[in-house]
């Protein structure tokens, strides 16, 4: 039986810039066998360590603690993902044992049914403890700019959007890193305006949420997560100032394109 090694860098500070942390990870575009065991080539590049396809493996020294490094996409392509995520749970993430909670049957977890599509089996999604994860995220084309930022374990995120075309202008951004997920009361900072150029005369064409809105009321970032009793205080539970979501019941299949030739291991959970 094969063995395999992944090697574990140490640092003081996670930086979210989309580049490997030790010299052992690069970005490589995945190859795998499909159906009738044809093999895809040219798929989405992300990070991997080694010439198994692990993702890098980094140590946080003030703690002790492992993460798991990923990186999904390319910016050159308009779309880029970089993760940290707690490991020494057991597993990798998604599967049994990690930070993420997972499948504590070991019934085969993300790798068997990744958007679950089968009840019976933990995949793990949207189980992670906010706490132990690290996030930013780049969508980009010509005239719009999109970035999820989470760049604090016990702080909230930053999202942003901006808009930039020749007859439509607008920037909107909800800065919730001034509040922890044991904190419901702080709401987080917003900017929302836009400009419509055409109709530029007499500021008709514009708009700015700070100085231009009769009755506002901000609730983005004022909720909290209290951690689960999976492992690493896993799939636990969101409370929202008004109202509720319910993050674990979602169609995550909808987001797959089953005309697309994509690498599927377990054809019986293949969404069609």
């Amino acid at each position: 039986m094969a063995s395999c090694v992944a090697s574990t860098i140490a640092m003081a500070e996670f930086s979210l810039n989309f580049q490997p942390v030790g010299p052992n990870a690069e970005m490589r575009t995945f190859s795998s066998r499909g159906e009738n065991n044809n093999r895809i080539e040219g798929q989405t590049p992300y990070l991997m360590e080694g010439i198994n396809q692990l993702p890098e493996l980094v140590t946080d020294p003030d703690t002790g603690d492992l993460y798991y490094h990923m990186i999904v996409g390319d910016e050159a392509d308009g779309f880029i993902q970089e993760t940290f995520i707690q490991a020494g749970f057991g597993s990798f993430p998604g599967g049994p044992g990690s930070a993420v909670g997972g499948d504590g049957d070991a019934s085969g977890g993300n790798g068997l049914d990744p958007l679950d599509t089968d009840p019976s089996i933990d995949t793990a999604n949207a189980e992670a403890n906010p706490r132990r994860v690290l996030v930013r995220q780049l969508i980009r084309d010509s005239e719009i700019e999109m970035e999820y930022l989470k760049d604090s374990y016990d702080k909230k995120a930053r999202i942003t959007q901006a808009i930039t075309a020749t007859d439509f202008n607008s920037d909107f951004s909800l800065d919730m890193r001034n509040s922890t997920y044991d904190d419901m009361s702080t709401a987080g900072e917003i900017t929302n305006t836009m400009n419509i150029p055409s109709l530029g005369v007499d500021g008709l064409g514009s708009f700015d949420m700070a100085t231009d809105t009769q009755d506002s009321t901000v609730t983005g970032g004022r909720y909290t997560y209290t951690d689960g009793t999976d492992r690493g205080g896993s799939d636990g539970t969101y409370e929202y100032f008004d109202g509720g979501y319910d993050h674990a019941n979602q169609e995550w299949d909808l987001y797959f394109d089953p005309n697309q030739d994509n690498p599927w291991s377990y054809q019986e959970n293949r969404p069609q």
